[in-house]
């Protein structure tokens, strides 16, 4: 077993910020359960770099991991968003108690790259997204699970330990305290090789 240090990049898509008024998104970032960043905010760095940067607002997070490329082993990469909603809400909408709109604020994760290469093909098909909405006894009267039933997509809400917990396969962060997890197999290149003839 050898372990050898490789860049870690990961780009995060900004939703609009109401004109600056709004404070940046947070998130938390760990691999393998180590803590890379903690509740480090998305800031907007001036290096545009691809075309589909053009114009957005991109946050990039970039660290060293390590790993053993010779064997295989699974990695877990975790994001863990920070913001509360309730922290914003009021910038959101001049009127709380007219509504908002949760998708006015949060990030995408548009790409990661491990080694530089780049897995963004896989982010949304391979990664989930979890979150605890609220206890079994809102299931039927809370707002965020109203939307889910809406568009057909409540079965995406399961009951553990008397909670709600939403799981979906997305790359959008905007749900209090959702957690994003993908998972990096070694060697890299036998496992992207695999996961894209699938």
């Amino acid at each position: 077993m050898a372990l050898e240090t490789i860049p870690l990049k990961i780009f995060f898509r900004l939703t609009d910020d109401v004109n600056g008024n709004l404070p940046l998104p947070r998130c938390t970032i760990r691999f393998n359960g180590k803590t890379l960043a903690e509740n480090v905010e998305l800031d907007n760095p001036q290096n545009v770099t691809s075309p589909w940067q053009e114009g957005k607002k991109i946050s990039i997070k970039e660290f060293q991991v390590d790993i053993d490329d010779d064997v295989e082993e699974t990695y877990n990469l975790e994001i863990q968003y920070d913001t509360k909603l309730n922290e914003v809400w009021h910038l959101l909408k001049d009127d709380p108690e007219a509504g908002g709109n949760k998708e006015d604020y949060g990030a995408f994760i548009h790409d990661i790259e491990i080694n530089e290469i780049s897995i963004e093909s896989l982010i949304y098909t391979h990664g989930k997204i979890t979150a605890t909405i609220c206890p079994e006894s809102e299931f039927e009267t809370h707002g965020f699970i109203d939307y889910l039933r809406s568009i057909d997509q409540v079965n995406e809400i399961s009951i553990v330990d008397n909670q709600c917990v939403w799981n979906t396969h997305s790359n959008y962060l905007s749900v209090d305290e959702s957690l994003y997890t993908f998972e990096v197999k070694t060697p890299l290149y036998l496992w992207l090789l695999e996961l894209l003839l699938q």
